[in-house]
C-alpha cells in the first residue's frame, strides 16, 4: 500500500503548491480503496488498467457508462473521474522514478492471486476469496460448442448474491455442470475482465434457448486464460476436503473456492502462475512494454508463447479493427481483403508481427509491427516467397511471389 511519507517527499520535488501535495495523498489513499494496491497496479502494467477505468468523458456520462465498482462520489462525475485521473498519473511518475529500475512487471507474482483484494462479505457462509467456480449449466448454455467454436471470452451470468462480489481481476474455474453427474468436469480456467452488469448477450448460439440470450441480466465478461487440451472430470479429483467447493459448489451460477483449491486444479490442468501473468500483461500497451523489456531473460519456449498471445490478444485485435479485418496483402494485390466471415458475423483476419519477436529488437511486441493477413497469406509470410524489402516508419515495402507491394503501418492512438 501507499508509503505515504515517501510519496510527501516525492511530492516536495515537484512542482506543485503545497495544498495540492495534501489532496493528491488523500487521492490516492481513495484510488487504493477502489482500485486496491496502486504498487501492484504499476507492477503488473504500468498501471494501464487503473488509467483506463478512470476514462470518463461527458459523453461517457451522458451514455451512462458504467463506474468502476466502490466508486463513490458527490458533484459532476467528469470532474470527480478527471481528478482521479490525473492523481493517479501522479503516482505512475513517482512510481516509475521511485521503482522504474527495478519494478519486475508481470513476473512479479509468484503465486495465483486476483488483481484486487476481495470485498468483505462477513454475513456470508463462504465470503469471497477473488477465486470462483462459474457453473455453466449444460441443460441451458451448450458449453461444448462454445469450447469448439468460440473458447476466448464470454457473458456469463451472474448470481444475484455474488453480483457485487465478483470484481475484475478474479480468477475462476469453468465447470460444466450435467444432468450425468460423469461429464461434469472443469473446462477452463477463466479471469473476470468486465463486472457483472445488466445487458443481454451478444452472442446467442450457444444458448439451448436462443432467446434467453435476449433477456436482460446481471452478466460478467470472462476471458479464458487456459483452454486444456481435455477437461478435468470432477469424478477424477483426489477425495481431498480442500477440493470439495469444486467438487459440489452451491445450488447457484457462482461459488467462492479457497486459493489453495483453484492452485490445485491450474497445476493439474497445466497453468503455470508465469503463463498467466504474461496473459495479463499482454492486455494493455504498458504491459506489452514490460514483456518487451523482460525478452532477453525469456526462454525460447516462453518467448514464443508471449508473441502468440499477443497476437491474439487485445492489440492484434485492435490492429484487425483498425483495418477492418482486410488483409492488407490481398489489398495490396488489388483483391478482396476478406477471408472468410465467421458465425458471429465479424471477417476473420490474423495478425502476423513482420519484425519476428525472437530478435528481440525494440518495439517488436507493440501495434505497428502488425501486419493483418488472411490465413493464406498469413501462412506465406512465414513459409513462403515473402520478404521484407525494406522498413520505414510509416510502411514496409515487401516482396510477395517477386511483386513488389508498399503496405502501410497502422498506428492506434
Amino acid at each position: 500500500m501507499l508509503d505515504a511519507e515517501d510519496y510527501r517527499d516525492w511530492l516536495t520535488t515537484q512542482p506543485i503548491i503545497d495544498k495540492t501535495r495534501v489532496n493528491q495523498v488523500s487521492r490516492v489513499r481513495r484510488l487504493e480503496k477502489i482500485f486496491g494496491d496502486l504498487h501492484d497496479a504499476y507492477a503488473h502494467d504500468k498501471m494501464a488498467t487503473v488509467l483506463d477505468a478512470l476514462e470518463y468523458s461527458p459523453a461517457d456520462a451522458a451514455a451512462a457508462k458504467p463506474l468502476p465498482p466502490k466508486l463513490k462520489w458527490s458533484g459532476d462525475i467528469v470532474s470527480v473521474m478527471q481528478t482521479l485521473r490525473h492523481a493517479a498519473n501522479t503516482y505512475y511518475r513517482y512510481a516509475e522514478e521511485r521503482f522504474g529500475g527495478a519494478a519486475p512487471g508481470p513476473a512479479r507474482r509468484t503465486k495465483f492471486a486476483p488483481l484486487r483484494s476481495p470485498l468483505a462479505a462477513p454475513t456470508r457462509q463462504w465470503p469471497p476469496t477473488g477465486f470462483w467456480t462459474f457453473q455453466a449449466n449444460a441443460g441451458v448454455w451448450n458449453i461444448d460448442g462454445w469450447m469448439r467454436e468460440a473458447g476466448t471470452d464470454l457473458l456469463y451470468r451472474v448470481s444475484k448474491d455474488d453480483r457485487d462480489l465478483v470484481q475484475i481481476g478474479d480468477l475462476g474455474l469453468l465447470r460444466r455442470v450435467s444432468g450425468n453427474k460423469s461429464k461434469a468436469a472443469i473446462v477452463a480456467i477463466v479471469e473476470v475482465i468486465d463486472p457483472a452488469q445488466v445487458r443481454t448477450d451478444e452472442d446467442p448460439r450457444f444458448y439451448v434457448d436462443p432467446a434467453a440470450a435476449q433477456i436482460p441480466d446481471y452478466r460478467a465478461r470472462l476471458a479464458v486464460r487456459h483452454l486444456p487440451d481435455a477437461p478435468l472430470l470432477i469424478a477424477d479429483l483426489p477425495d481431498d476436503q480442500l477440493l470439495d467447493r469444486v467438487r459440489h459448489g452451491l445450488q447457484r451460477t457462482t461459488t467462492p473456492i479457497p486459493q489453495s483449491a483453484f492452485e490445485w486444479i491450474a497445476g493439474a490442468l497445466g497453468l503455470s502462475v508465469q503463463e498467466l501473468e504474461d496473459q495479463r500483461a499482454a492486455q494493455s500497451m504498458a504491459g506489452i512494454r514490460a514483456l518487451e523489456a523482460a525478452m532477453p531473460s525469456m526462454t525460447p519456449t516462453r518467448r514464443h508463447a508471449v508473441s502468440v498471445r499477443i497476437e491474439r490478444g487485445p492489440i492484434g485485435d485492435a490492429v484487425k479493427k483498425a483495418r477492418q479485418h482486410r488483409c492488407q496483402l490481398c489489398e495490396a494485390l488489388g483483391l478482396d481483403g476478406i477471408a472468410f466471415v465467421k458465425a458471429s458475423g465479424e471477417p476473420y483476419a490474423e495478425a502476423h508481427h513482420v519484425v519476428p519477436v525472437a530478435g528481440l529488437l525494440p518495439g517488436s511486441l507493440g501495434a505497428s509491427n502488425i501486419m493483418v493477413l488472411c490465413p493464406n497469406h498469413h501462412r506465406q509470410a512465414h513459409y513462403g516467397q515473402f520478404a521484407v524489402l525494406l522498413d520505414t516508419e510509416a510502411s514496409w515495402i515487401v516482396a510477395l511471389d517477386g511483386a513488389s507491394l508498399t503496405i502501410p503501418r497502422t498506428v492506434l492512438s
